[in-house]
């Protein structure tokens, strides 16, 4: 589901690049034979989900350290910063959720 939104073209840049980074991430890494992204807005922030049906991380703690192979997050990691926005992921056997909530007025804007 994605909702229409009005937002400048910065952070419409940086969300895609986030969604972009966690589906290729969902392919190449988790097995995931689904993937679903969700874009809208909540109050006056914007939030992007992408949720995916693989097996997850094996560690269970993907932002705990960033080795050569967790760069992806790392960069959806420095791009929610950018928007002044928090990143939440959950992991487990039955798949991963990436939730980006940002302010639809942030610093990069």
């Amino acid at each position: 589901m994605i909702e229409q939104v009005d937002m400048p073209p910065e952070m419409s840049g940086d969300l895609f690049r986030i969604a972009q980074e966690a589906v290729i991430n969902a392919g190449r890494h988790s097995g995931a034979r689904a993937v679903s992204i969700s874009l809208r807005t909540v109050d006056s922030n914007i939030e992007l989900r992408v949720t995916d049906n693989g097996h997850g991380f094996e560690d269970g703690e993907p932002l705990a350290s960033f080795e050569p192979g967790h760069l992806g997050l790392a960069s959806i990691r420095e791009r929610a910063e950018i928007l002044d926005g928090t990143l939440e992921i959950e992991t487990s056997e039955l798949g991963t959720k990436v939730l980006v909530l940002a302010p639809l007025g942030s610093r990069s804007l």
